[in-house]
């Protein structure tokens, strides 16, 4: 175990961030968990204090979340995560400060708080703290075929409801395109395209 704080329970399962790795203890004992965002965190890790590395669970999304401090910021507190979702077998990860936090409470969905005390209900809104949440999204690469041939995009037919829930008919988001021609490449930037 990293910290005294970097286990959590979910369902009958017990989840932990040890030194170099996520372990869970199930019904068939101890198993490593494999992560495929690994050197996201134990690359970033501040091993000054790692001690301080905590683990949250999300009942209602079936989510372990692990919190701990990044190298790369210099962050004393945890000011980062990755997530699992024990039933996906995903992971997700970005920055976020939180230090603490119960799974759920009498309100219902899990409280956590940030390392200068504010409290969160987290699941509750469509926003973060009253501030808009950007949400994206980002495919791997597409490749036509091995050779000469050259993928050229003349169209684009998106999928998705263009209004709010229960809102406006002025939902709008954007496209940005990369490419490249060889895989070593730096990808070239078109866009972003309002649609």
């Amino acid at each position: 175990l990293i910290g005294k704080h970097a286990a959590a329970r979910l369902g009958s399962n017990v989840f932990w961030m040890g030194r170099s790795n996520f372990f869970v203890l199930a019904g068939s004992g101890v198993q490593v968990i494999p992560c495929p965002v690994w050197d996201t965190v134990f690359q970033d890790l501040n091993t000054a204090y790692q001690h301080k590395s905590v683990a949250l669970a999300n009942t209602p999304f079936n989510e372990i979340w692990f919190m701990f401090p990044r190298a790369s910021t210099g962050a004393t507190e945890p000011d980062f995560y990755v997530k699992y979702n024990t039933v996906e077998g995903e992971w997700d990860y970005g920055a976020l400060d939180r230090s603490a936090g119960i799974d759920q409470s009498i309100l219902g969905q899990p409280i956590y708080a940030s390392s200068q005390g504010v409290i969160y209900e987290h699941e509750v809104t469509n926003d973060a703290a009253g501030q808009a949440i950007n949400s994206y999204f980002t495919t791997g690469d597409a490749q036509l075929s091995e050779g000469q041939d050259v993928m050229m995009i003349d169209w684009v037919l998106p999928d998705m409801r263009w209004t709010t829930q229960q809102g406006t008919q002025s939902a709008a988001i954007q496209l940005t395109f990369f490419s490249k021609y060889y895989p070593g490449d730096t990808p070239q930037v078109h866009g972003p395209y309002t649609v």
